[in-house]
């Protein structure tokens, strides 16, 4: 995340089919990874050791798994119907929000350590779309930005700042509470992308550009865009950031 020219690791171990959701557990140095064919998947910080810890085929509360986030001592996933959770070794599974009405299909996450919520985009390409909040014991479900079709959302708890990527205008920034909504990257209208992260102490939003294969790194008001990194064909991004 340095200002040089950035480097690529590549995980050792590979053969996912779509992956929709990366998470990072700091405290127990694990990374998930969500593949849509019915997988969670947990591998070590440097890619090595790659396990299922849950599978549709003996979980079926999995389904097809888009979004994912760890919070403490939990795994939160995104699917259509809901968002549900299970321990980190994939034990548990139970419903956070289950939905016969919108949000029909809760994609890409994002979590407010602070207000103690869960951020999601909820699909508009089949449904009804839009920017939704719900509290982490499944209470004060919302609805704080209509119409929304997007697959990826990030907050910058230090600003105060939500950021998401509509297929009808390109990357969004809104307040936390979804007022002061502003296109911040009209390129990016009609493109579809699963994977946006900001580093609000160094001042970039990170977006996933799948329709051209590039990541391309701006300041957090959309300013100053470039094609940070080329040639490859990204789909879920996060930052880690290493406690000091």
């Amino acid at each position: 995340l340095d200002t040089l020219n950035p480097v690529i690791f590549e995980f050792p171990t590979g053969g996912l089919y779509k992956p929709y959701g990366i998470a990072v557990d700091d405290k127990n140095r694990k990374v998930y990874v969500t593949d849509t064919d019915g997988f969670i998947y947990r591998y070590d910080f440097d890619g090595e050791n790659q396990e299922v810890i849950l599978d549709v085929a003996q979980e079926p509360l999995l389904g097809s798994p888009y979004g994912i986030i760890v919070v403490e001592d939990k795994i939160y996933w995104a699917r259509e119907g809901g968002i549900f959770m299970a321990n980190l070794d994939g034990s548990a599974t139970e419903p956070l929000l289950e939905s016969s009405g919108a949000p029909e299909w809760p994609l890409g996450m994002a979590w407010d350590s602070l207000q103690r919520k869960i951020y999601f985009v909820n699909d508009r390409l089949d449904f009804s779309g839009g920017v939704w909040t719900i509290n982490i014991d499944g209470s004060g479900l919302t609805e704080i930005i209509s119409g929304v079709d997007a697959g990826a959302i990030t907050l910058d708890l230090s600003n105060s700042k939500l950021y998401y990527i509509d297929w009808v205008g390109g990357v969004f920034m809104a307040n936390l509470d979804g007022s002061d909504v502003a296109n911040i990257n009209p390129s990016m209208d009609q493109n579809f992308s699963w994977g946006i992260t900001v580093d609000p102490e160094d001042g970039y939003l990170y977006v996933a550009d799948k329709g051209h294969d590039i990541i391309i790194r701006s300041g957090l008001g959309g300013e100053s865009p470039e094609n940070w990194v080329t040639e490859l064909d990204p789909y879920a991004m996060t930052i880690f950031f290493p406690k000091k």
